[in-house]
């Protein structure tokens, strides 16, 4: 079995940080997050789902590595990978279509900002590692 490069366990830890992070906002901070961000809608039920959903994603990211071959990390960067696709083109689209608060536009677009460097960077490392 071939073993992780360091490059993919760095943006592992990366993913890892952000997910905990983001997670432990959405699922148990929801009610500061939203009054923070100023958002313009609000679920709690909904916000915590999705914050379960990325705190999942990190502590899967924390066991995988940990058998540290490639191919028993491959598919949680396919669905890391997907995810954060889905989760950035949502994002944006809410973003055009969605009044909203400038508050809430700065998160937003931060937020999409790094999606879309942890899409990269999870790609690149993705595609480096198969080969």
């Amino acid at each position: 079995m071939v073993e992780m490069s360091k490059g993919l366990k760095i943006i592992l830890i990366m993913d890892i940080i952000v997910a905990l992070y983001y997670g432990v906002l959405y699922l148990l901070l929801p009610e500061l997050y939203y009054q923070i961000n100023d958002a313009p809608a609000f679920d709690l039920h909904m916000w915590r789902l999705f914050g379960g959903t990325i705190f999942v994603l990190g502590i899967a990211g924390i066991i995988a590595p940990k058998r540290g071959e490639w191919e028993t990390v491959k598919p949680l960067m396919e669905v890391v990978i997907l995810w954060l696709i889905m989760v950035a083109v949502l994002d944006i689209i809410w973003v055009l279509t969605v009044s909203a608060s400038p508050t809430y536009v700065r998160s937003i677009t931060t937020t999409i900002i790094l999606l879309i460097i942890l899409i990269i960077a999870n790609i690149y490392f993705y595609q480096r590692e198969g080969k």
